[in-house]
């Protein structure tokens, strides 16, 4: 373990104490016990040490937002098929530079997911984490239900079918949950600034709030967009590019959807830049 990992740790396992009595409060009803299981994984988040990769992630996000230009233009001219796929090409790309970023995985492992950008979560959080053991415990069934359906959205043709034919309301909906992690996760940055550093005399590993402010947008995100990667394309899939119109929910809210991708590719840029 290196140095900074080692800061790292110290620091998290002195103001833990702070953390829980802090998320406590803004979740009464919540077990202690998940809230300490959050901040060991918050521990166990360092920023890639490897050049390359880190280097490789940035690519990725460079090119997410050539993916949002792309299609802003696109919208603009009516093109909404190919708006749309690039809005999925730039979610893709910027989680797979979030998770090349963090060292949650390899590019071996981008590679073999492929375009199914939950996998990406999924592969990196659930099952090299030890998250799915956590949800599988009692009182935990809303983790779980998360997690089975983005497994089900992912290997099943009909529930695909269904999130591209969200509506607009049922999006917007889902785009408000990031709103509200957001601003759990100011309220806990602010307080934690004021609390904690004067403890342990050095600013906090903002590597890791980072992580875990971008990683509800990046997953909300995914969910909503990833099947059009196919359907946008083919006109012979049971959803075709036809079927991508003005009043189709995922079309009337792309400026929405890039509002917030924007957002989360700037942000990360700035951590993971040198």
């Amino acid at each position: 373990m290196d140095n900074s990992k080692r800061d790292v740790d110290a620091i998290l396992t002195q103001i833990q104490p702070i953390i829980l009595d802090y998320l406590k409060q803004i979740f009464p009803d919540e077990e202690e016990r998940n809230f300490a299981t959050i901040i060991e994984l918050v521990k166990g988040v360092q920023l890639s040490a490897d050049d390359a990769t880190r280097e490789l992630a940035l690519n990725f996000l460079c090119e997410a937002e050539r993916d949002l230009k792309s299609c802003k233009a696109l919208r603009c001219k009516k093109i909404y098929p190919y708006a749309v796929y690039h809005l999925q090409q730039a979610v893709e790309k910027a989680t797979k530079g979030y998770v090349l970023g963090f060292g949650l995985l390899g590019e071996k492992d981008i590679r073999a997911i492929s375009h199914d950008t939950p996998m990406l979560f999924l592969k990196a959080l659930v099952d090299k984490t030890g998250l799915r053991s956590w949800a599988n415990q009692p009182g935990n069934q809303g983790l779980k239900q998360r997690i089975d359906n983005a497994y089900q959205a992912v290997n099943e043709e009909a529930k695909r079918q269904e999130i591209v034919r969200t509506s607009r309301p049922s999006i917007k909906k889902q785009l408000s949950e990031i709103d509200r992690y957001r601003s759990i996760s100011r309220q806990l940055c602010q307080y934690l600034r004021a609390k904690v550093t004067p403890i342990v005399g050095v600013d906090l590993p903002l590597q890791s709030l980072q992580f875990m402010l971008t990683l509800p947008t990046l997953f909300i995100l995914g969910v909503i967009s990833f099947p059009h990667e196919e359907y946008t394309r083919y006109p012979d899939r049971g959803i075709t590019p036809s079927d991508y119109i003005a009043s189709l929910g995922i079309v009337q809210s792309i400026p929405d959807m890039m509002k917030y991708l924007s957002r989360e590719i700037r942000e990360l840029k700035e951590v993971l830049s040198p």
